[in-house]
């Protein structure tokens, strides 16, 4: 079933950016979005940085012919699949603002959607899992749910450049992820097995 961008009213909009600047405040504070986290970056160019970073790496690997392994992974209906429960337990985490943390514990009991035929409308429809796509709290909340994956793959080797202190392991925008596992043996079976594990946990209800 395909899931569309709800449709949500400018009073919902306004108290969930609210929401959103108590939370982002924090988030920027504390560091809790991992730097390979290229979304939602204030004052920067997240796109642009990330396809700087993987130019390099690239470029780097064949001028000095030095091996390379690359893995794209782009889950469907990502913000379909995160459980409420775990929104939850990562606000808990990251010690967000109570307020905060309760607003959004109220909210998700209400998120529904009504369908409508030919005019006609059905049955409400409730939201057990994922987030309302259309207001800025939720790019937030789904970044910080898909943190602990991107801070998994660190412990990878990676590729390491010669211009670079930390070692390149992997890239997110949103939900769009490259991983560069070892540059000199590709573990991938290590990268399949945490993302195997995070997506057997993103599709409990």
């Amino acid at each position: 079933m395909c899931r569309p961008i709800a449709c949500l009213n400018t009073a919902y909009k306004a108290s969930t950016g609210t929401l959103t600047m108590q939370l982002m405040h924090q988030v920027e504070a504390k560091e809790d979005l991992p730097e390979e986290q290229k979304a939602l970056r204030k004052g920067r160019r997240g796109c642009l940085d990330a396809l700087t970073i993987d130019a390099a790496t690239t470029a780097e690997a064949a001028m000095n012919q030095r091996d390379l392994s690359i893995g794209w992974v782009d889950y469907q209906k990502a913000f379909d699949l995160v459980p409420h429960a775990w929104i939850v337990k990562v606000l808990k985490a990251v010690r967000a603002p109570s307020e905060v943390r309760k607003a959004v514990e109220r909210l998700m009991p209400d998120w529904k959607t009504n369908l409508a035929k030919e005019g006609t409308k059905m049955i409400p429809v409730q939201l057990k899992r994922g987030f309302f796509q259309g207001d800025s709290l939720s790019p937030l909340l789904f970044c910080l749910c898909v943190a602990p994956l991107s801070h998994e793959l660190r412990k990878g080797e990676g590729f390491k450049s010669k211009y670079q202190q930390k070692a390149v392991t992997n890239l997110m925008f949103m939900d769009d992820l490259k991983v560069s596992p070892s540059s000199a043996k590709p573990d991938t079976p290590y990268v399949c097995r945490v993302n195997t594990r995070r997506t057997r946990g993103a599709r409990q209800d």
